[in-house]
Protein backbone atom coordinates (compact mmCIF):
# COMPACT_ATOMS: atom_id res chain seq x y z
CA UNK A 1 0.00 0.00 0.00
CA UNK A 2 1.47 3.59 -1.04
CA UNK A 3 2.15 5.63 2.47
CA UNK A 4 0.62 8.64 1.70
CA UNK A 5 2.87 12.18 1.12
CA UNK A 6 2.45 15.28 2.00
CA UNK A 7 1.06 17.73 -0.47
CA UNK A 8 3.94 19.90 -2.23
CA UNK A 9 4.23 23.65 -2.58
CA UNK A 10 1.55 24.26 -4.84
CA UNK A 11 -1.23 21.97 -2.90
CA UNK A 12 -0.07 23.43 0.42
CA UNK A 13 -1.35 27.12 -0.88
CA UNK A 14 -4.63 26.01 -2.93
CA UNK A 15 -5.19 24.72 0.76
CA UNK A 16 -3.85 28.27 2.99
CA UNK A 17 -5.75 29.95 0.18
CA UNK A 18 -8.86 28.27 0.71
CA UNK A 19 -8.91 28.29 4.44
CA UNK A 20 -7.96 32.26 4.27
CA UNK A 21 -11.30 34.01 5.99
CA UNK A 22 -12.48 36.80 3.65
CA UNK A 23 -15.42 38.13 5.80
CA UNK A 24 -18.50 37.66 7.88
CA UNK A 25 -21.69 37.09 7.64
CA UNK A 26 -23.92 36.98 10.90
CA UNK A 27 -20.85 37.33 13.03
CA UNK A 28 -19.54 33.90 11.07
CA UNK A 29 -15.96 33.69 9.68
CA UNK A 30 -16.23 33.01 5.72
CA UNK A 31 -13.46 31.97 4.18
CA UNK A 32 -12.72 30.99 0.34
CA UNK A 33 -13.52 27.67 -0.11
CA UNK A 34 -17.32 28.61 1.48
CA UNK A 35 -17.54 31.43 -0.90
CA UNK A 36 -16.55 29.10 -4.05
CA UNK A 37 -19.22 26.44 -2.94
CA UNK A 38 -21.62 28.93 -2.49
CA UNK A 39 -21.25 30.53 -6.11
CA UNK A 40 -21.59 26.75 -7.09
CA UNK A 41 -24.58 26.51 -5.32
CA UNK A 42 -26.15 29.83 -7.17
CA UNK A 43 -24.41 28.61 -10.62
CA UNK A 44 -22.32 32.36 -11.14
CA UNK A 45 -18.98 33.49 -12.14
CA UNK A 46 -18.60 30.55 -14.51
CA UNK A 47 -19.71 27.56 -12.77
CA UNK A 48 -17.11 25.06 -14.60
CA UNK A 49 -14.38 27.56 -13.44
CA UNK A 50 -15.60 27.30 -9.61
CA UNK A 51 -16.14 23.27 -9.68
CA UNK A 52 -12.56 22.92 -11.20
CA UNK A 53 -11.12 24.79 -7.95
CA UNK A 54 -13.12 23.06 -5.64
CA UNK A 55 -12.50 19.91 -7.04
CA UNK A 56 -8.82 20.78 -6.52
CA UNK A 57 -9.04 21.86 -3.08
CA UNK A 58 -11.31 18.78 -1.74
CA UNK A 59 -8.46 16.49 -3.28
CA UNK A 60 -5.59 18.82 -2.07
CA UNK A 61 -7.36 18.49 1.78
CA UNK A 62 -8.06 15.10 1.14
CA UNK A 63 -4.06 14.51 0.77
CA UNK A 64 -2.79 16.39 3.84
CA UNK A 65 -5.43 14.57 6.47
CA UNK A 66 -3.84 11.36 4.78
CA UNK A 67 -0.66 12.45 5.55
CA UNK A 68 -1.45 13.63 9.28
CA UNK A 69 -3.41 10.41 9.86
CA UNK A 70 -0.40 7.98 9.01
CA UNK A 71 1.52 10.61 10.57
CA UNK A 72 -0.03 9.94 14.18
CA UNK A 73 -0.06 6.25 13.78
CA UNK A 74 3.26 6.19 13.28
CA UNK A 75 4.03 8.82 15.68
CA UNK A 76 1.52 6.60 18.14
CA UNK A 77 3.66 3.35 17.30
CA UNK A 78 6.88 4.82 18.08
CA UNK A 79 5.18 6.34 21.81
CA UNK A 80 4.41 3.48 22.23
CA UNK A 81 7.79 1.25 22.00
CA UNK A 82 9.98 4.21 22.84
CA UNK A 83 7.60 5.47 25.71
CA UNK A 84 8.16 2.44 28.47
CA UNK A 85 12.13 2.43 27.87
CA UNK A 86 12.31 6.32 28.41
CA UNK A 87 10.26 5.87 31.20
CA UNK A 88 12.09 3.28 33.19
CA UNK A 89 15.64 5.23 32.13
CA UNK A 90 14.17 8.50 34.67
CA UNK A 91 12.74 6.36 37.09
CA UNK A 92 16.59 4.46 37.28
CA UNK A 93 17.51 7.88 36.67
CA UNK A 94 19.93 6.62 34.25
CA UNK A 95 20.93 8.27 30.58
CA UNK A 96 18.16 8.48 28.48
CA UNK A 97 18.55 6.91 25.01
CA UNK A 98 20.01 9.10 22.23
CA UNK A 99 16.81 8.60 20.25
CA UNK A 100 15.21 11.48 18.68
CA UNK A 101 12.37 12.68 19.88
CA UNK A 102 11.99 11.78 23.14
CA UNK A 103 8.63 10.11 23.03
CA UNK A 104 7.23 12.50 26.14
CA UNK A 105 8.04 15.43 23.69
CA UNK A 106 5.93 14.46 21.09
CA UNK A 107 2.25 16.06 21.48
CA UNK A 108 -0.81 14.37 19.89
CA UNK A 109 -4.01 16.96 20.44
CA UNK A 110 -5.88 15.06 17.55
CA UNK A 111 -6.44 12.26 15.13
CA UNK A 112 -5.10 14.66 12.67
CA UNK A 113 -2.21 16.99 14.63
CA UNK A 114 0.67 16.71 16.31
CA UNK A 115 3.74 18.94 17.53
CA UNK A 116 6.92 18.27 19.04
CA UNK A 117 7.32 19.67 22.56
CA UNK A 118 11.48 18.76 21.70
CA UNK A 119 14.10 18.10 19.53
CA UNK A 120 13.29 16.17 16.74
CA UNK A 121 17.03 14.85 15.50
CA UNK A 122 19.99 13.96 17.35
CA UNK A 123 21.45 17.51 15.22
CA UNK A 124 18.28 19.27 16.68
CA UNK A 125 19.56 18.13 19.87
CA UNK A 126 23.06 19.07 19.63
CA UNK A 127 22.15 22.70 18.91
CA UNK A 128 19.72 22.94 22.16
CA UNK A 129 22.05 21.81 24.55
CA UNK A 130 24.67 24.80 22.88
CA UNK A 131 22.00 27.14 23.49
CA UNK A 132 21.43 25.83 27.25
CA UNK A 133 25.41 26.10 27.32
CA UNK A 134 24.99 29.60 26.56
CA UNK A 135 22.55 30.46 28.43
CA UNK A 136 24.32 29.12 31.89
CA UNK A 137 27.01 30.83 31.04
CA UNK A 138 25.57 34.10 30.41
CA UNK A 139 24.05 33.96 34.05
CA UNK A 140 27.16 32.17 35.90
CA UNK A 141 28.75 35.43 34.24
CA UNK A 142 26.03 37.84 35.85
CA UNK A 143 26.28 35.71 39.18
CA UNK A 144 30.28 36.83 39.23
CA UNK A 145 29.36 40.27 38.39
CA UNK A 146 27.75 40.67 41.81
CA UNK A 147 29.64 38.72 44.07
CA UNK A 148 32.25 41.39 43.17
CA UNK A 149 30.03 44.35 43.46
CA UNK A 150 31.26 45.93 46.70
CA UNK A 151 34.19 44.52 46.70
CA UNK A 152 36.01 44.35 43.51
CA UNK A 153 33.98 47.20 42.32
CA UNK A 154 31.46 49.06 43.15
CA UNK A 155 28.02 48.56 43.47
CA UNK A 156 27.41 51.17 40.81
CA UNK A 157 30.15 49.73 38.57
CA UNK A 158 28.76 45.99 39.12
CA UNK A 159 25.36 47.28 38.03
CA UNK A 160 26.64 48.61 34.71
CA UNK A 161 28.62 45.58 33.59
CA UNK A 162 25.42 43.59 34.75
CA UNK A 163 23.06 45.93 32.26
CA UNK A 164 25.70 45.67 29.64
CA UNK A 165 25.12 41.71 29.99
CA UNK A 166 21.58 41.60 30.38
CA UNK A 167 21.30 43.25 27.25
CA UNK A 168 23.32 40.86 24.90
CA UNK A 169 21.78 37.63 27.08
CA UNK A 170 18.55 38.91 25.74
CA UNK A 171 19.83 40.05 22.00
CA UNK A 172 21.28 36.56 22.13
CA UNK A 173 17.60 34.90 23.19
CA UNK A 174 16.14 36.65 20.17
CA UNK A 175 17.02 34.09 18.07
CA UNK A 176 16.67 31.01 19.96
CA UNK A 177 13.87 28.90 18.80
CA UNK A 178 10.26 29.40 20.13
CA UNK A 179 10.05 25.31 20.75
CA UNK A 180 13.19 26.03 22.78
CA UNK A 181 12.61 28.53 25.18
CA UNK A 182 9.16 27.37 25.76
CA UNK A 183 10.32 23.86 26.62
CA UNK A 184 13.43 25.29 28.72
CA UNK A 185 12.12 29.64 30.17
CA UNK A 186 14.69 31.04 31.36
CA UNK A 187 14.85 34.81 33.42
CA UNK A 188 18.28 36.55 33.46
CA UNK A 189 19.07 36.86 37.51
CA UNK A 190 17.64 40.16 39.46
CA UNK A 191 20.75 42.01 40.02
CA UNK A 192 20.87 41.42 43.81
CA UNK A 193 24.26 41.68 44.86
CA UNK A 194 23.30 41.09 48.71
CA UNK A 195 25.85 43.50 49.41
CA UNK A 196 27.01 43.60 53.09
CA UNK A 197 29.47 47.04 53.54
CA UNK A 198 32.53 46.49 55.09
CA UNK A 199 32.84 46.39 59.02
CA UNK A 200 35.47 49.33 58.77
CA UNK A 201 33.17 51.53 56.65
CA UNK A 202 30.06 51.73 58.61
CA UNK A 203 31.89 52.32 61.57
CA UNK A 204 32.79 55.52 60.27
CA UNK A 205 29.18 56.41 58.56
CA UNK A 206 28.42 55.93 61.94
CA UNK A 207 30.88 58.28 62.95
Amino acid sequence: MKKPTLPGEFESRIIEDALKVIGEFDGRPIDNLERIWLRLKANLDNPSIAKYVFEKIQKALKEEQAWYLEAVSDLLAYKEYWGPKFDLQRRLKEPLSRQYPDPADIMITSPTDFKFLGPVTADEAKKWKLFQDGREAFFLVAHEIMDKAGDVTTVDEAKAHWDKLRRKYYRMTRHLPVAFKKKHPATFPAFDPDFTMPEEDAKDEAC
